[in-house]
């Protein structure tokens, strides 16, 4: 959950539709996001989903600096739900901001994009990557691509992206079908502001030609999306998929 979620409503629905399928799963949280509106966040949590962290502003993390910083200003949050897990804003962190996460009492970070088989520990932390698909040969316990780009350089597609969840619409049930077919969870996210019902957008053909096709992807509306898969797949929070690793 980032900034673009200030209608309450929409959120009872979503954990609405969540409890219908029994689903559980884990909502990044920012820590702003917490101060301004903490009995949103506390009934997230009170219907059994995973608390975790996503910074306190939605600040890129440049540095470690940035991180340690983030961490301080959301204590309150911190403090009443202890998360455990925690992803960058854009999937973006600097490996020196492992050791930050290690000693602020995180276990799992998944801020980086690769097949699940490289999950590992690194610095204390185990790293559970968001789905990528590809020929791309991954090498080293660090070297993981930090960012949806870096994926494509190392010839990855960032598959578990919210941007191919919402390019791809109902037809992201044959992505985690293949992704299960290989014995691995499919692991994506999507954004918080993607499940708003009320949301409209241009046509999309008309909007590649302006060169605006990112940004009208990302507003499309996934509501029903994540309905449908809800009803065809198991879903888990983040912690039970990083306890299957094995590396805890």
């Amino acid at each position: 959950m980032d900034k673009g979620w200030k209608d309450i409503p929409q959120l009872n629905e979503l954990l609405d539709l969540l409890n219908k399928h029994q689903v559980y799963c884990t909502f990044f949280v920012l820590g702003e996001m917490y101060e301004r509106n903490p009995e949103a966040i506390t009934s997230i949590a009170d219907q059994g989903h995973e608390i975790g962290f996503h910074t306190y502003s939605h600040r890129l993390l440049t540095d470690s600096k940035v991180l340690a910083k983030e961490i301080e200003s959301s204590s309150r949050l911190i403090s009443r739900f202890e998360p455990k897990a925690f992803r960058a804003p854009s999937i973006h962190i600097t490996h020196d901001c492992l050791q930050v996460l290690q000693k602020s009492g995180f276990l799992y970070d998944s801020s980086s994009y690769g097949d699940f088989s490289i999950s590992r520990k690194i610095d204390g932390v185990v790293e559970i990557p968001v789905s990528a698909l590809g020929p791309g040969n991954i090498r080293g316990t660090t070297n993981l691509p930090r960012d949806f780009f870096s994926a494509l350089k190392h010839g990855q597609i960032p598959i578990g992206s919210s941007f191919f969840v919402a390019l791809l619409g109902i037809r992201y049930e044959k992505v985690i079908h293949l992704i299960n077919a290989m014995l691995k969870p499919a692991i994506f996210f999507v954004h918080s502001w993607q499940l708003d019902a009320k949301l409209t957008y241009p046509p999309m053909v008309s909007s590649f030609v302006k060169g605006e096709l990112t940004e009208v992807v990302h507003g499309r509306n996934l509501l029903h999306v994540i309905e449908r898969l809800l009803s065809r797949f198991e879903f888990v929070p983040i912690s039970t998929v990083a306890r299957s690793s094995g590396l805890v």
